[in-house]
């Protein structure tokens, strides 16, 4: 019965981080303490599931999307995508050029999305993409606290940062 607390606080905990919930708060609102929290944090990242990293994805998945970044999206999705095909070492010389000829139809059939694009939602689109590579560059070599408080600053500056003008 108390493991099964336990886990049902830990789930809890975790759902809170990711909303955008403190540890003090969580700790507070689970009535445990934040050392207990921490704990959770810490069993969850040994165990593969890293709460930071997660944080940081719901984060950028749930940024509102619109038709006039769906261009700026598509362009950094479809770049990832051609960079898997060019370091897929499985992958025949006719397997990669059918794959980079698909890619290539799905880009010009976004021709008419690019017509109507709005300059400011495409940068905005560009930042988005730029804070997840940069943090994805620096989660190897930075402390959890140092990337949990860029994600705080990121959330607490949330407004201006999409506040983007040319």
């Amino acid at each position: 019965m108390a493991k099964e607390r336990v886990t049902k606080n830990r789930e809890i905990a975790r759902a809170l981080f990711l909303s955008g919930k403190s540890l003090p708060f969580i700790a507070e609102l689970l009535d445990v303490s934040l050392r207990t929290v921490q704990g959770y944090k810490n069993s969850d990242a040994k165990a593969g599931k890293d709460w930071t990293t997660a944080k940081v994805q719901t984060h950028l998945s749930n940024a509102q999307k619109d038709s006039q970044s769906l261009f700026g999206d598509f362009v950094t999705t479809m770049y990832d995508q051609l960079k898997e095909i060019r370091e897929n070492k499985d992958l025949g010389t006719k397997e990669r050029i059918e794959a980079i000829s698909r890619l290539g139809d799905s880009f010009s059939k976004m021709n008419r999305i690019a017509a109507t694009e709005n300059p400011e939602a495409y940068t905005h689109g560009i930042i988005k993409a730029t804070i997840h590579k940069l943090i994805d560059i620096v989660k190897p070599v930075v402390s959890k606290e140092c990337l949990s408080a860029i994600i705080e600053a990121i959330d607490q500056h949330n407004d201006e940062l999409a506040d983007v003008t040319i």
